[in-house]
Parts: structure tokens; sequence; C-alpha cells
């Protein structure tokens, strides 16, 4: 199977707070942005398929232009940020799952890309204007099991597979290469029969 599907929004906000980090403090104080405009285009893919053989195969993406400009009033005549896309929101990302299913088996890739986003208001792209487009990989493989008392399932994570070196926020690094397990149990409560 295949489905596609793609959304316009336009949104006007008042009212929206805003938080600033000081590039010499390192604190975020929040402010007040009167009016933003807020519009784009986000589209969906996913598709499905299995074999005779019991495999399942599911791909899911999607793909978003967004805008996000500030049409407040200028705090000061030096002021420069109306106009202009708000801090730390990419302009464009997009995401990738794609998944194997065959039994009690499950493997996951997942992607994730952003552009590249503003970290001053008048969107300057001097060395500390703006937070570098990066992507991301996971890949987890998972494991379940039905016992009569529950439902188990446990399943390793790896994050961040390329070892990308890479910011959200200036200034706070994220992990690189990182490792995860998780163990899920669902008791299975039964009421006795009289």
């Amino acid at each position: 199977s295949l489905r596609a599907s793609a959304t316009a929004f336009d949104s006007r906000i008042d009212d929206w707070i805003l938080w600033i980090g000081s590039p010499k403090l390192g604190i975020y104080t929040p402010i007040n942005i009167r009016r933003v405009h807020s519009y784009g285009v986000e589209a969906k893919l996913s598709a499905e398929a299995e074999t005779s053989g019991g495999w399942r195969l599911l791909l899911d993406g999607n793909f978003a232009w967004t805008r996000s400009i500030n049409r407040g009033d200028p705090f000061s005549p030096a002021d420069e940020s109306v106009g202009k896309q708000l801090v730390y929101i990419p302009v464009y990302s997009a995401a990738l799952t794609a998944r194997v299913e065959w039994r009690r088996w499950e493997l996951t890739y997942k992607w994730n890309w952003y552009s590249e986003r503003y970290t001053m208001s008048s969107n300057d792209l001097g060395v500390l204007g703006r937070v570098k487009p990066y992507f991301m990989s996971d890949l987890s493989l998972e494991r379940s099991f039905a016992l009569r008392w529950a439902d188990l399932s446990l399943k390793g994570v790896v994050r961040n597979l390329f070892n990308v070196e890479y910011v959200t926020v200036l200034s706070r690094p994220m992990p690189r290469l990182n490792y995860e397990i998780f163990l899920d149990i669902r008791p299975k409560f039964h009421t006795r029969k009289r």
C-alpha cells in the first residue's frame, strides 16, 4: 500500500514567548513578540509491503517547509528582527523511518535532517548567528515475547549511528554515538472466573 498527503498551514499568533540566549552569559531570557506569522507546507509519504514469508516492510517519510516570521513592532530603533525568521526554527526539515518486521523481531532505522537555524533575531550569519544543518541516524533492534503473565520486549538502540558532531542550541553540544537498552514489561491482569 502507498499513501501520500500534503498539508498547508497559515497561523497568526499573538504574544509569542521566545527565549533568547545571551552569548556572553549563557543565560536565556524570555521576550514577548506581539505578532508572529507562521506558515508552510508539510508533505508525508508512507508505504507498506508484506511478503508471503511473513516479512513486513514499512516506510514513512515527511518533509516540511516552515516560515515563522516576526511581524511585531521593533523593541528599539536598532531592532532588526521584524520580518525575519524566529530563532531556532528551521526553515526546512525532513525525516524518514524504515522498519522491517519478521515474526517477533523488528529492525528500525530513523533519519532526521534539519536545515540551518538562526540564533540571532536579526538572522545574521556570522560565527554565532546560526546553528549548522545536521542529520541524525538511529538504529534499533527489538524482540518481543508473549508469556502467560506478561508481554515483554527487549530493545537495543544505537543513537547518532554515524557519530555526527552537532548542536541543537548554540554552545550546547549533543551526545555523539551512544546506546540505550529498554525492557518493556506489560503484565496481563486476569479476573478469576467464578
